[in-house]
């Protein structure tokens, strides 16, 4: 089990190209849970209930995937973190990360994204009434975090990419912008202390999914508006 430097860099290179695959695969689940809750809410403001049912399947399906996609990243972070380590079988390294982070999953009645499906689908009947819960149920409000505009540039938030330090998110150009020419700086969101630099920052697949989610409701709306007006116009 001993390999080389140049092996070792293989290994690391082969493990970020399918860590960047995964990122892209999940990015593209976050979009199709997205359009499954709008086609349901859809749906439910029709009344009808067994697609309704038909697409909260989907959702958990989706979910599912997303959790063993994020296993197998999870593994494949670990191999790339001990790719260089002598007398350690990768392919062990591969299966323990995967277990434990498969161990850390909840129930998909407890994902956010579950919970968020449930929400639109009871407010699109119920007019801004709160969901009735059983009583060992507690209503979570999620913080909205408004990536749409990078911190640095003040434009279009635009490749998206997380500090690890502090979650904070810039666009590729304004945090390359920054940090051009030096080893680190201090993260530009107001109030933060944290640092960034070349080695802090990974691609944000979450809002990146986000972004794109949002582009596609505005069209649609944009699209419902004008379809409207056409119709005003002709009476």
């Amino acid at each position: 089990l001993l390999r080389s430097k140049m092996q070792s860099a293989a290994i690391i290179r082969e493990m970020d190209s399918g860590i960047g695959r995964h990122k892209e695969l999940l990015q593209s689940l976050l979009v199709c849970v997205a359009g499954a809750v709008d086609v349901a809410e859809q749906l439910e403001m029709q009344g009808d209930a067994g697609r309704v049912a038909e697409m909260e399947s989907t959702v958990k399906a989706f979910l599912e995937m997303e959790g063993a996609i994020k296993a197998s990243m999870a593994g494949l972070n670990e191999v790339k973190r001990q790719a260089s380590v002598d007398g350690v079988s990768l392919e062990d390294v591969f299966d323990k990360a995967v277990d434990n982070e498969k161990k850390k999953q909840t129930d998909l009645t407890k994902h956010p994204k579950y919970k968020e499906f449930k929400e639109k689908v009871w407010q699109a009947t119920h007019d801004g009434l709160p969901p009735d819960l059983d009583d060992d149920e507690d209503i979570q409000v999620a913080t909205q975090v408004d990536h749409s505009t990078c911190p640095i540039t003040r434009m279009p938030m635009t490749k998206p990419m997380r500090n690890k330090h502090c979650n904070h998110v810039y666009s590729l150009d304004g945090i390359n912008a920054m940090l051009k020419g030096k080893q680190a700086v201090k993260c530009p969101v107001a109030g933060c202390n944290k640092m960034v630099s070349r080695d802090s920052i990974e691609d944000d697949y979450e809002t990146a999914a986000a972004l794109t989610i949002n582009s596609k409701r505005k069209r649609k709306n944009a699209a419902a508006t004008q379809e409207e007006d056409d119709v005003v116009d002709l009476d």
